[in-house]
C-alpha cells in the first residue's frame, strides 16, 4: 500500500500476455491509398485518436509488424518527439497499425484504459513520464523503461469510477468548449452584418442591400446605409506614438513597457522604465492600439487591458474620446485587417504600413444612437462568451485538481460505491 492509498503495480504487470506492450512500424514507406492505416503521433490531438486520413500502408508491411496492430479499448501513448499524448483506440479504427514512435498498452481489465489515460495525463503521470525520457535533442520513452514504470493500481471497480467522474468532467469540458466556438462563429457573422447594414430604428438588423437597395449608397468601403458618413481614421483619431526605449534606459522597476509582442503573447516579458514620461507614450486601459510593424501578423489593432503602462515603439495610441466610437473603430480595423496586411512595405529588413496609409483608412459612422444601439448588442454577446470562457477555464482547474486528488489515491471514491 503506498502512503497515498493506492496499491502500486509494474505498468507491465496489468498488459496482456499475449499483446504485450510495443511500438509499431519503423519505415512506412510510400503511402498505399488503399492499404492499412497506420496511426502517428498527428492523429492524437486533445487526447483523443482522429478517424479519417490516417496514413496508409502496404498490407505486406502491416503483416510483417503484425504484432503491433491495434483493438478497439487499447490506450496508445507516443514515446518519442512529443513524448506523453494519449489515446483510446475507437471501434472504428480497431485493425489498423502504428508507428514506431507510439506504444500500444492492451490491459487485462477493459476498463483500465480509461483510468490510465487519465493518469498519463496527471501531474503525477507527466512527471513519472518525464522522468524515464531519455534523448537530448530527440526525446524517447525506451519500451523496456516503460514496463517497468511503476504506476497507481486501486482495485477495479474504484478504478472504474475514477474513469467514470473524469469522463464525466471531460464531456462538460468538450461540450463548453463547443459552445465557445459556436459562440465564435455566431459572433462572427452578427459582426459582419452590424457592420455592413446596421440596426434600424425598430432595433432590427437592416434587410441587406440586395432586398432593399433604397437604403444604401455606395462608398469607398462599398455598400453602406444611406444615412451613415465616412471619414479617414486620421480625421477620426489622434495618433500618438510610442517610444524606442533604449536597452541602458529600462530599468528593473517603475511603468511598464508595452511591446508589440505583449500585444499578442499574454506571458511575453514586460520592460521597464523608470525616468522622464512623455504624455503621448501612455497608454491607459481601454485605449485603442495599431501595431504597425514586424510581420504581417503583426499588423493588428487591439483594445489595451491592463495598468497603465508606456508604449514602444511602431505601436500608435489611437486616441478616440468617445468610448462608443473607439469600439466601432476597434471592430471596423479588425475587418480590413487581412487587406491592410496585404499592403506592408519594406524589403528584407523590418516591414511596415506608413502612417500616411493608416490615416487614409476609411471608416464608416452610424449616428450616435444607433452607434451606441450596435455596440450595446456586440458587448452583450461578447460578454456571454466571456462567460462561458470563464466556465471553461473553471472545469479545467476543476479537473486537475480532480486528477491530483483521485488518481493519487489522495482522496477516495470508495463511498460511492457502497
Amino acid at each position: 500500500m503506498s502512503e497515498r492509498g493506492f496499491q502500486w503495480a509494474a505498468l507491465d504487470d496489468l498488459i496482456q500476455s499475449d499483446k504485450p506492450i510495443c511500438y509499431g512500424v519503423l519505415k512506412p514507406g510510400i503511402e498505399d491509398p488503399h492499404g492499412i492505416p497506420l496511426v502517428r503521433i498527428v492523429d492524437i490531438e486533445s487526447s483523443e485518436l482522429r478517424r479519417d486520413g490516417l496514413f496508409r500502408i502496404t498490407p505486406a508491411l502491416d503483416k510483417q509488424f503484425g504484432r503491433s496492430r491495434i483493438d478497439a479499448g487499447d490506450l496508445l501513448l507516443s514515446i518519442q518527439g512529443t513524448v506523453g499524448r494519449v489515446a483510446i483506440v475507437p471501434p472504428g479504427v480497431a485493425g489498423a497499425n502504428i508507428s514506431r514512435t507510439i506504444a500500444r498498452l492492451s490491459f487485462t481489465s477493459g476498463g483500465d484504459a480509461r483510468f490510465y489515460k487519465h493518469w498519463f495525463l496527471s501531474n503525477d503521470g507527466l512527471r513519472t513520464i518525464d522522468g524515464a525520457i531519455v534523448g537530448t535533442t530527440r526525446s524517447s520513452l525506451n519500451i523496456g523503461v516503460l514496463r517497468k514504470v511503476a504506476v497507481p493500481s486501486p482495485d477495479g471497480p474504484e478504478k472504474a469510477k475514477i474513469a467514470e467522474v473524469l469522463d464525466t468532467l471531460d464531456t462538460i469540458i468538450r461540450q463548453t468548449e463547443a459552445i465557445i466556438e459556436k459562440l465564435k462563429q455566431v459572433k462572427q457573422g452578427l459582426l459582419h452584418d452590424l457592420l455592413t447594414r446596421g440596426i434600424d430604428a425598430n432595433g432590427e438588423l437592416r434587410p441587406p442591400q440586395s432586398q432593399a437597395p433604397h437604403l444604401y449608397r455606395d462608398s469607398p468601403l462599398g455598400w453602406i446605409p444611406r444615412a451613415w458618413t465616412s471619414s479617414s481614421l486620421g480625421t477620426s483619431a489622434d495618433f500618438k506614438s510610442g517610444y524606442a526605449f533604449k536597452e541602458h534606459e529600462l530599468s528593473a522597476d517603475g511603468m511598464r513597457v508595452v511591446r508589440i509582442s505583449n500585444l499578442h503573447k499574454p506571458d511575453f516579458p514586460y520592460w521597464n522604465y523608470d525616468g522622464r514620461v512623455r504624455p503621448a507614450w501612455v497608454v491607459n486601459d481601454g485605449d485603442l492600439l495599431f501595431s504597425w510593424a514586424g510581420v504581417a501578423s503583426s499588423i493588428d489593432a487591439y483594445i489595451y487591458r491592463g495598468d497603465t503602462a508606456l508604449l514602444n515603439q511602431h505601436i500608435y495610441n489611437l486616441h478616440i474620446e468617445d468610448r462608443v466610437r473607439r469600439a466601432w473603430t476597434f471592430h471596423c480595423l479588425n475587418v480590413q485587417l487581412p487587406k491592410l496586411r496585404e499592403s506592408i512595405e519594406g524589403g528584407a529588413g523590418q516591414l511596415h504600413l506608413t502612417k500616411a496609409k493608416i490615416q487614409q483608412i476609411q471608416i464608416a459612422f452610424p449616428d450616435a444612437e444607433e452607434l451606441a444601439a450596435i455596440i450595446y448588442r456586440l458587448e452583450c454577446f461578447e460578454e456571454r462568451v466571456s462567460q462561458e470562457i470563464a466556465t471553461f477555464d473553471k472545469l479545467q482547474v476543476l479537473k486537475s485538481g480532480l486528477m491530483d486528488d483521485l488518481l493519487t489515491g489522495r482522496v477516495r471514491v470508495t463511498p460511492l460505491l457502497a
